[in-house]
């Protein structure tokens, strides 16, 4: 997704991002979040991809090495040779 304009988030000091996500039976891969560019891998369990219970990411912002300042493009993905299935996710 593409934020124009570019967003603040330092505004109200923020310092995470909670990425609420479930999956599907079968999914396979590793997810990850892109902001600005900045590739940020999921630290949870692998097998959370498959499950069809929501389940809340949070990322530390700060530890992220991003400008928060102008936050302009954030993307949901999942990586690997054999990656299949669907996330939904709540952003």
């Amino acid at each position: 997704r593409n934020l124009t304009p570019a967003q603040d988030w330092t505004v109200g000091a923020t310092t995470i991002l909670a990425v609420p996500f479930r999956g599907t039976a079968g999914n396979t891969g590793s997810l990850y979040i892109k902001i600005n560019g900045t590739k940020i891998p999921y630290d949870g369990a692998a097998g959370d991809i498959s499950r069809a219970v929501w389940t809340v990411w949070t990322i530390d912002l700060a530890g992220a090495g991003i400008n928060q300042g102008s936050v302009s493009e954030l993307a949901i993905g999942v990586d690997g040779s054999n990656a299949s299935g669907m996330i939904t996710s709540r952003l």
